[in-house]
């Protein structure tokens, strides 16, 4: 995976958690969505949050466009994405 990818996802993740999390309304539901490298970072920063057993929020979705391809070795079989009727658009189920 590129170092900048993780670095951006890590950055982010830490700055809701720290910043913003606790704004938000405990039954909040959100989309994480990101642009080329935004979406790269998208694709990671829902895998953090899924993962975080600490994050009561529910994500209703990973939306991006233009993703550069994010190696994620240590899912064992994520499922697979969906194309939705404008093919620049990739939905990743979480």
């Amino acid at each position: 995976m590129h170092e900048g990818f993780a670095y951006a996802a890590i950055k982010i993740y830490d700055y809701f958690k720290q910043n913003i999390a606790k704004l938000i309304p405990s039954d909040a539901t959100f989309s994480v969505i990101g642009h080329s490298l935004g979406g790269a970072v998208a694709a990671l920063l829902g895998i953090l949050l899924k993962n975080d057993k600490d994050f009561n929020y529910k994500i209703k979705s990973v939306i991006t466009f233009g993703q550069p391809m994010v190696p994620i070795p240590s899912i064992p079989s994520p499922p697979p994405p969906h194309k939705s009727a404008n093919q620049n658009v990739l939905l990743i189920p979480i």
